[in-house]
């Protein structure tokens, strides 16, 4: 166990170290940028008292230059950001090995006082098994591993998990870099329920024709408009001119706000799990099990990752409706209804794929822990679990106790007869 220790407060330090590099390169080209940008724009304005067409050919030009800079940049914050979570995945693994786990959720919320055995074995709740089990990022993780926990599966998906598990033991790296990942993760129950809602919801733009078709006439009537305003009307017929599009706005201004109400929340959250499932995507596995659950994120054409970005993207452009200008892009482009529009074509292509890539990632978390659970615990054995008449064990311990406190026993208990009654104070519950 010391030496366990070891390695991890060393993966600390390095982190860390690498941590402090990082962000003194970010402060560094910080300089570089702020001149980077002062000079460019003396440059432009010099361009344009020359040439206006070499000035808009030089702005276009510093703009994409700038902008991959400064995507650049906050790559360099990223990563510091990531090896600061390292580091803090390392010291807090040294500290479980001093069984101080409280840092780590509880599950507390899965526990059933009906169960036949979550409560009397603590199972859940402060300081226990879940407790000192548990790694998973996500509400769906931390689900996933409760389940395991309690419910009762084949014996060959027994064998699985523990190849599956035996397999991500030796990948130290690659789990603590999707923990890493995770951490950055904000879900939350009710906004995950909220997209579920709209997942079962009825499109209303696809299958209304007159309001699908005015996705694209409407633009094409401001454009209109405004040239009729500019050479022939005045701004009185152009009001009249615009109640179409302001009654088109009116009509379906309940439904687009179901919509959104229920997919808002979603966009960080599935960026983040976004950012997960490529960490899954990368990896190479050799077990039945894993191999599986990697399997459900690619396809032929395109990842999950991809698609699930594409869903956070497009939420996040309908969001744009908090943005103070988006009531001129609703009245010039219906804005909100060519957003709710890509959100019910994503659906209706990927409805059935989401909430399985939600289970394959929130199955990897899990499996992760009791992995790392493993790794911590290596003198820990598999069971040799089948269809045997008694429960047999050698030097079987209590896992939350100290290794050197605990005190292991050989244990047979056949499963019709006799029982085992265990007294003490600390011991009988």
């Amino acid at each position: 166990m010391q030496a366990l220790k070891e390695t991890y407060l060393q993966r600390q330090n390095d982190h860390l170290e690498s941590a402090k590099i990082l962000n003194a390169r970010f402060g560094k080209y910080s300089y570089v940028r702020l001149t980077f940008f002062i000079l460019g724009l003396a440059g432009i304005i010099l361009i344009w008292s020359y040439n206006y067409l070499l000035g808009i050919g030089s702005t276009v030009l510093l703009f994409l230059l700038f902008y991959r800079f400064v995507n650049w940049h906050q790559a360099i914050k990223r990563e510091a950001q990531h090896k600061e979570r390292l580091a803090r995945i390392n010291g807090q693994e040294a500290d479980v090995l001093d069984h101080k786990f409280e840092v780590f959720a509880s599950g507390e919320e899965f526990l059933d006082p009906q169960h036949a055995y979550a409560l009397d074995l603590d199972v859940f709740g402060p300081h226990s098994f879940f407790q000192y089990c548990n790694r998973s990022t996500s509400l769906l993780g931390r689900k996933k591993l409760a389940d395991i926990f309690l419910e009762r599966v084949a014996l060959e998906t027994i064998s699985q998990r523990h190849e599956a598990i035996k397999e991500l033991r030796e990948q130290l790296d690659w789990r603590q870099d999707f923990q890493a990942h995770g951490l950055e993760t904000k879900d939350d129950p009710s906004h995950l329920r909220a997209l579920e809602l709209w997942l079962e919801d009825e499109p209303f733009v696809s299958q209304t024709k007159w309001i699908k078709a005015s996705l694209w006439a409407a633009p094409l009537w401001v454009t209109i408009g405004i040239l009729l305003w500019i050479f022939v009307f005045s701004w009185h017929w152009f009001v009249v001119w615009m109640i179409p599009v302001a009654y088109t706005l009116k009509k379906t201004l309940d439904r687009v706000n179901d919509t959104h109400r229920r997919t808002t929340h979603a966009e960080e959250m599935l960026s983040h799990y976004s950012k997960l499932i490529k960490h899954l995507e990368g990896g190479k596995f050799k077990s039945d099990l894993l191999q599986g659950l990697h399997s459900s994120f690619v396809m032929e054409s395109t990842t999950a990752s991809r698609r699930i970005g594409r869903l956070s993207y497009v939420i996040g452009q309908l969001n744009v409706r908090y943005n103070a200008f988006a009531i001129i892009l609703n009245i010039t482009a219906l804005w909100d209804l060519q957003w709710v529009y890509q959100l019910e074509k994503w659906k209706k292509k990927e409805k059935e794929h989401l909430l399985e890539w939600f289970e394959s990632m929130a199955y990897f978390e899990a499996l992760c822990s009791l992995a790392n659970l493993h790794y911590n615990n290596p003198s820990w054995v598999y069971p040799e679990i089948g269809e045997f008449d008694q429960l047999e064990a050698e030097a079987l311990g209590h896992p939350l106790i100290r290794e050197s406190e605990r005190v292991c026993n050989d244990v047979v208990i056949p499963l019709n007869g006799p029982i085992k009654l265990v007294t003490g104070s600390h011991m009988a519950g």
